[in-house]
């Protein structure tokens, strides 16, 4: 609440109590791509860079399912169904008119 308000002070304190406390900072978000895990960043970027699942998953040494699933939960944190909505959605900004 306190990124949403503008109180980056506060939400700076925030953050550095909740890491003291072993907690996990970048879950705080529930939508958008701040939401995302380091994981599910790393799938997003290599899915951006036009690499298909097989080849994701063999960059990060995990299975294609294990792609697959961080995949889903990006799409439903970004509020996107499909790859070519991804960059667009990584930065905020819509895709083409048309792609």
């Amino acid at each position: 609440m306190a990124e949403q308000g503008d109180i980056r002070a506060l939400a700076r304190r925030a953050r550095t109590e909740l890491l003291a406390t072993s907690s996990r900072p970048e879950l705080l978000a529930l939508s958008g791509p701040e939401s995302l895990t380091a994981s599910q960043r790393r799938v997003a970027e290599l899915a951006v860079r036009g690499l298909t699942t097989r080849e994701i998953a063999e960059v990060l040494f995990v299975r294609p399912k294990t792609v697959e699933f961080h995949l889903r939960q990006i799409y439903r944190k970004l509020d996107i169904t499909s790859r070519d909505q991804l960059a667009g959605a990584l930065t905020g900004s819509e895709p083409p008119p048309g792609g």
